[in-house]
């Protein structure tokens, strides 16, 4: 990149001396001991006390021309309406919409009642979300859960009912073990396939206990008795994840791959700030630089540590990226430790001054 010109100047804001690189590029200067010799020399001090906050801002504020507040306003609705957020939101709404439709038609609403269509939709809901990659583990997982809770429940209903209509107690005590074994994987399992635990303890409760509510309370719309009750759960389960496999490529599938690139790179200019401003205050550092640094750190370091999981699943989405799963989780690490290393860098800065 050429320099066109290159000149220092002092903002009349905050008086902090500031290089101007070419038309579009302002630094924070590192030539901050000759302001107490300025000051000294001129008889006169700085009304407004030095700020690493100030500093901070000033060295991530924007340069670029200002756009009118109509072109803002329709930027503003535009990025609202679709983003990630928005356009999650709206995949939402058309996949409950079209999986309620038939509850509402009197040829189809009967059918959607005895088949617990409200299964299909509920799951549906469960299982969007905003990327591509999340989606596709989580449906695995989901399907998985499932059919284990499915083969507990029935397990559970033949031997503590046989072919009679069951047994409180006979049922109660065949349910203690697998009560046991699904609090197990609800407490020891990994937050990752938490939503196949779930699943599993959802289905197994819900088979035993329409099966014992349709031989002892008749009603209409009952799913049955036991494998009747297991395939109209699987089936409505499946219908659910497919709609929301529909609606999340359509119109395009969102990318988990490019969402952590994105957010990485923010990471990086983030961490190149800091270091901007450690470059322009080891001499002369602000009184609250040391906590504008902690505030930074565990800002960026809570991000890190939440991405740090999803970025495995990245292996599931259908992805041309050079950067694939390794490469990004290599860049995870090495920001933390970049983070790590800025956040030091500005607290001995800090505390030099300070003598300690």
């Amino acid at each position: 990149m050429s320099i066109n010109h290159f000149h220092i100047v002092c903002s009349p804001e905050d008086g902090v001396t500031a290089a101007d690189l070419g038309d579009s590029l302002t630094r924070i200067s590192t030539v901050t001991s000759l302001r107490p010799n300025f000051q000294a020399r001129s008889g006169t001090t700085n009304p407004k006390p030095k700020s690493a906050r100030a500093e901070l801002v000033s060295i991530r504020a924007p340069n670029g021309r200002k756009r009118s507040p109509g072109g803002r306003a329709v930027l503003a609705i535009t990025n609202w309406l679709g983003n990630e957020e928005g356009m999650f939101a709206l995949r939402m709404v058309v996949v409950t919409i079209g999986l309620s439709v038939p509850a509402v038609f009197m040829s189809s609403a009967g059918f959607f009642y005895r088949n617990r269509g409200l299964w299909a939709v509920i799951m549906a809901q469960l299982t969007l979300v905003p990327y591509t990659a999340e989606l596709l583990f989580g449906s695995l997982i989901r399907v998985f859960g499932t059919i284990v809770g499915g083969v507990i429940g029935m397990v559970v209903w033949y031997i503590g009912a046989g072919n009679g209509p069951g047994n409180l107690y006979s049922l109660a005590a065949i349910f203690a073990p697998a009560i046991v074994l699904m609090i197990w994987c609800h407490l020891f399992t990994s937050p990752a396939v938490m939503p196949a635990g779930i699943m599993m303890g959802a289905t197994a409760f819900l088979l035993a206990g329409y099966s014992w509510s349709d031989t002892q309370i008749p009603q209409y719309g009952t799913p049955g008795v036991g494998y009747a009750v297991f395939w109209r759960r699987v089936v409505t389960v499946l219908v659910g994840i497919a709609g929301a496999l529909i609606v999340i490529f359509i119109p395009k599938p969102p990318s988990a791959n490019r969402h952590y690139r994105n957010l990485l790179s923010d990471i990086l200019v983030n961490i190149g700030d800091r270091y901007a401003l450690f470059a322009s205050s080891w001499k002369d550092p602000a009184p609250d630089l040391r906590q504008v640094a902690e505030e930074e750190a565990l800002a960026i370091g809570e991000i890190l540590l939440t991405i740090s999981g999803p970025i495995k699943l990245i292996v599931f989405e259908f992805s041309s990226s050079n950067f694939d799963t390794r490469t990004l989780a290599l860049v995870c690490n090495q920001c933390m430790i970049l983070n790590h290393n800025i956040t030091l860098r500005l607290q001995y800065t800090s505390r030099f001054s300070q003598g300690e």
